[in-house]
């Protein structure tokens, strides 16, 4: 891990003009190799197996990983002073280049064997996998008979393969020369162990047809023009950011460019009464949230490492998914895809209360949209839409909706915008401070937010857009956002001896945070669903459409921890010392803080007991001697 940063800064100040430069350089590796040579094969058992970490994750880790993520930029920053009369300005104006790149070198140790199958699960059919997979039953699964892109990308394979008819007498149950979804899942069974590294039944796998290094980038140019003035009591800034972004493919060629966006900024403080003693003040910004190079590198890997992902079928290993190369693309940008922003407006109240005492309150909304996901495009603007897309509030979208007449072919996925998805926060805070003074200091916080949504996407191309349930517009996908807390507070101080000893405490309390109710598809845990039913004329054959309080329904319990800590000072001539002792937990309360959420379990932990806990208590000692005082 780690690399080398160069960083030159220059500043210039020419009477009411100050001109900054700036430049720099960092290589960032995080790079993975492999201590054991073995093939990775990782099993797969039923959750009531009882089977260990040991028992599941069989061989080595699979692979060296050469991975450098890099970034260069340089910028440069234009402040003048000036005044128009009564008007006091302070204009700012820059730029700013930013550029990204990702170097990859993938080495396979042999197949990735990352779906075999435990002895219980012997002879199983995939309709009988897809649907323990979908009440929570299994410890990983991966090939889905139900899952549309995994289903026609099995298809168009053995369509081209020398073996079709053998296929076809296999799976076409009814002899009419198509094999459905329902079909398949009856007929593949899963049962042979044939070429398995440990014996287990063959399932699924990835195999590195290609290999080679790769190197992606994102470069981003963005200006900015502020303004801060002052007119009698009043303070205002009002700014502007444009800013670009261009991807690039690991042949160097441009896949994609996002439109200039426009954020705007402005604030405004009113002094009250003239003294300095209370302001209000109102905010309202715009943030842009370019997408990282993960999905750069989704898109742009058209050179280089190729993998295949393999389900074992019909006696012999056939390719579903191809990642990476220029034949089948992994991924593209649909052509309407937008930049995610983020919409916040501030209104702060403040006073100075006297007695070196002040108080705060601040209200504030935030809302996210044009959030980022991938698209399975025969599923929401095809033929494998599983219902009327002309139905009332069909969640079909339509080639249109992504930029096409006709769905391109060749292409897996489409990164595009969500359709319907946001995100929303609600909230206020209050602050109590008492700065030093008589020997204390002191300060009290809440905190209050409400934080929903349907969508947690954050360029990271996850399940929404691949199968219905998750869909934004999706029954019951909207609500609290897993991970927030509801309320919090805060209490520290710390109390200044004449002799030099300083004693504090610091005392945090939280609610406790949401989470989903969810089974486990695919190492991912996803809302859980309740059975295959018609929603607006589409029927989610994955796992049901989610149950009501599936997500965000589940609220962990509340905890707090004190913290203590003493600092003495003293100085022995030239020689000054500072003895700390802290102690983290005083009060050793190791209160749960999270429980599991795996609707069926994990087969050790059942749903709803604790996964995690308070740190237990800690004592830190520490001295820090200092010369020549």
């Amino acid at each position: 891990q780690g690399g080398d940063r160069y960083i030159a800064n220059y500043t210039g100040i020419f009477g009411p003009v100050v001109v900054s430069l700036a430049g720099g350089k960092h290589n960032g590796e995080v790079s993975l190799f492999a201590a054991s040579r073995d093939v990775l094969n990782t099993v797969i058992y039923r959750r009531g197996d009882g089977a260990t970490l040991q028992d599941q994750q069989l061989g080595g880790f699979g692979e060296d990983n050469i991975s450098e993520r890099d970034t260069e930029y340089w910028k440069g920053d234009l402040e003048v002073y000036f005044g128009t009369g009564a008007v006091e300005h302070t204009l700012k104006a820059g730029v700013d280049f930013q550029e990204h790149i990702n170097i990859r070198d993938r080495q396979f140790t042999g197949p990735q064997y990352r779906g075999s199958l435990g002895p219980s699960l012997a002879g199983i059919s995939a309709a009988e996998l897809s649907a323990l997979k979908g009440a929570g039953q299994l410890t990983n699964s991966y090939f889905d008979a139900n899952n549309t892109s995994d289903f026609n990308g099995f298809i168009n394979t053995i369509n081209a393969s020398a073996n079709k008819a053998s296929f076809y007498a296999a799976f076409d149950l009814d002899h009419n020369g198509v094999i459905t979804q329902a079909e398949l899942g009856q007929a593949l069974i899963y049962n042979s162990t044939a070429g398995s590294p440990n014996g287990f039944v063959n399932y699924d796998r990835i195999i590195q047809a290609s290999a080679g290094l790769q190197e992606t980038s994102s470069e981003g140019l963005s200006f900015y023009l502020q303004d801060q003035f002052r007119i009698q009591n009043w303070t205002f800034n009002v700014g502007v950011r444009a800013e670009e972004w261009t991807h690039n493919a690991t042949t160097g060629e441009e896949i994609f460019t996002f439109d200039w966006e426009f954020a705007p900024r402005v604030s405004a403080a009113w002094d009250i009464r003239g003294d300095g003693r209370q302001k209000l003040s109102a905010f309202y910004g715009r943030y842009y949230d370019p997408i990282r190079n993960n999905l750069t590198n989704f898109a742009g890997t058209l050179s280089g490492t190729v993998l295949e992902e393999q389900v074992f079928a019909n006696g012999e290993w056939v390719t579903y998914r191809t990642r990476g190369g220029p034949v089948v693309l992994d991924a593209t940008f649909a052509p309407t895809t937008k930049t995610p922003f983020t919409d916040e407006y501030l209104l702060t109240y403040q006073r100075d209360l006297g007695n070196n005492m002040a108080a705060e309150i601040s209200v504030f909304h935030r809302q996210t949209e044009d959030i980022i996901e991938d698209y399975d495009l025969c599923l929401y603007a095809g033929e494998c839409y599983s219902g009327d897309p002309d139905a009332p509030g069909a969640l079909f979208l339509g080639p249109e909706y992504f930029g096409y007449s006709t769905i391109p072919t060749g292409i897996n996925f489409f990164i595009a915008t969500l359709a319907g998805g946001k995100r929303e926060l609600d909230g206020a805070e209050l602050v109590l401070r008492k700065r030093l003074s008589n020997s204390w200091q002191g300060l009290f916080s809440y905190t209050y937010t409400d934080a929903t949504g349907n969508s947690n996407s954050d360029s990271n191309a996850d399940f929404a857009g691949d199968v219905l349930f998750l869909d934004p517009r999706a029954p019951n996908i909207e609500g609290k956002q897993p991970g927030s807390i509801e309320h919090l507070v805060k209490l520290q101080g710390s109390y200044h001896f004449d002799m030099g000893l300083v004693l504090g405490a610091t005392y945090r309390w939280n609610s406790g945070a949401f989470q989903n109710r969810t089974f486990l598809a695919f190492s991912r845990h996803l809302p859980v669903g309740g059975g295959d039913f018609v929603y607006n004329g589409a029927t989610d054959e994955f796992a049901g459409w989610a149950q009501p309080g599936a997500v965000g329904g589940i609220k962990n319990p509340s905890y707090g921890q004190l913290d203590l800590s003493a600092r003495y000072g003293r100085d022995f001539g030239p020689v000054g010392t500072e003895f700390f002792l802290t102690v983290f937990n005083a009060l050793d309360d190791q209160t749960e803080i999270r429980t599991q959420d795996l609707a069926a379990g994990d087969g050790q932990t059942a749903f709803g007991e604790p996964t995690d806990w308070v740190d237990p208590r800690s004592i830190s000692l520490g001295v820090r001697l200092s010369f020549g005082r």
